[in-house]
């Protein structure tokens, strides 16, 4: 398969602090791991930003995702697969907009809503309203200058869940947006909990854009970073809803964030996170594909 790797090194438009030492990090141990000799060829690019010391959160962002978008339509345009490893959440809305099929679904694994508003957030932090702005309910002029539209909430699967702010599940069903919590995934396992959930979706959308928020494992297992919550899922949870996505829909980009090195110290968020990366490249290319869902 051939694979672009694009890095966004960058954690509210500052560069390589914080989460955004991830994506470098993650890099160095997918070519550790040999991703090249399990039949994938590899180009690595990183999205570059001259930083506007001048300028807000909010203009950082649309910058930098304003240049991802131009990668992940330069990559699909090309017939690579896009990979971005990124710090931030909010690199959704570079990686959207470089997906010319519309409409486009999201999948999203997350332990947070990111479903915040500036009126709703209690904290103000950009990050947690990523999934917000997707939908188009705020910071619109980040969209404007990335150049893509926002999805709609029926085109959205939120997995994984159980860290929300007040009124962020509430508001995201008002939206539209379909939501399996952590321990709804527990309860039920994967595949009873999702493929109704997935089934519906297929029928609104064929491709999909697929966002994996390292905190949505459980900490006991690996901590990806300082929000981590507890009663997460665990590695094989993630592998399994890879391969039903895969199954199920043409997953046209995807995006790993929020992977902070500080706060794992023994390496197994690390380690979890290439096994992911592994499944999932194998599921694109075609190796992990099962029955679907009929």
């Amino acid at each position: 398969m051939e694979l672009s790797l694009i890095l966004v090194p960058y954690h509210l438009g500052q560069e390589r602090i914080g989460t955004g030492l991830g994506p470098e990090r993650l890099l160095r141990a997918a070519i550790n791991h040999e991703l090249v000799s399990r039949g994938h060829s590899v180009k690595i690019e990183t999205v570059r930003w001259r930083k506007d010391t001048g300028r807000d959160k909010v203009f950082a962002v649309a910058e930098i995702n304003a240049l991802l978008a131009e990668q992940v339509r330069s990559a699909l345009g090309r017939g690579d697969f896009p990979l971005v490893l990124a710090g931030d959440c909010n690199a959704s809305l570079g990686t959207l907009a470089g997906i010319r099929e519309r409409p486009v679904g999201v999948i999203w694994l997350d332990a947070h809503g990111d479903f915040n508003t500036p009126e709703t957030s209690i904290s103000g932090f950009l990050d947690g309203m990523s999934l917000a702005m997707a939908v188009g309910l705020c910071h619109g002029a980040v969209w404007r200058r990335v150049g893509g539209l926002p999805v709609h909430g029926l085109h959205l699967l939120h997995i994984g869940g159980r860290d929300f702010d007040a009124g962020e599940k509430e508001r995201l069903m008002s939206h539209q947006v379909r939501v399996v919590s952590a321990s709804q995934l527990k309860q039920w396992g994967p595949v009873k909990a999702l493929q109704p959930l997935l089934s519906a979706l297929r029928s609104e959308v064929c491709h999909i854009y697929l966002h994996l928020d390292l905190d949505v494992l459980d900490p006991a297992e690996a901590r990806a970073n300082k929000f981590a919550a507890v009663d997460g899922l665990f590695t094989r949870d993630l592998e399994c809803i890879v391969r039903m996505v895969g199954e199920a829909f043409e997953i046209k980009a995807a995006a790993l964030t929020a992977y902070d090195p500080a706060y794992d110290e023994e390496g197994r968020a690390l380690d979890a996170g290439i096994q992911v990366i592994h499944t999932l490249l194998d599921t694109v290319a075609g190796k992990g594909r099962g029955r679907g869902l009929d």
